[in-house]
């Protein structure tokens, strides 16, 4: 993650749904703005093995963690949904549909 960060405009931080975060997802937060990164988009893994409350559990917590470390919660994507399944390609459509027409904030 440090290697060539000097052309880093934002960062994807992978999170399991199933789990919430972690001890290294604050590592990465603080590395990544402390290296510089403005913007990050949030994935949400692994939701097709966690019940609605705990991907609302776990969103929740996220949005925290970014205020906590000075990313702009509000206005960061979060996205949900399982890579397991894209590979798989039965959401395939779906993510690929999704990911091209997101409108993020400093595009």
């Amino acid at each position: 993650m440090i290697t060539g960060t000097q052309q880093m405009d934002g960062a994807i931080l992978v999170i399991a749904a199933t789990e919430g975060t972690m001890p290294q997802t604050k590592e990465h937060l603080l590395l990544a703005k402390q290296i510089g990164v403005k913007q990050v988009i949030i994935f949400l893994n692994k939701v097709d093995e966690a019940d609605e409350e705990m991907v609302e559990l776990v969103e929740s917590e996220t949005r925290e963690l970014l205020d906590t470390f000075g990313f702009d919660s509000t206005n960061t994507p979060i996205i949900s949904g399982s890579a397991l399944c894209a590979v798989e390609v039965s959401n395939f459509v779906m993510l690929t549909y999704t990911l091209m027409f997101l409108k993020f904030p400093w595009f």
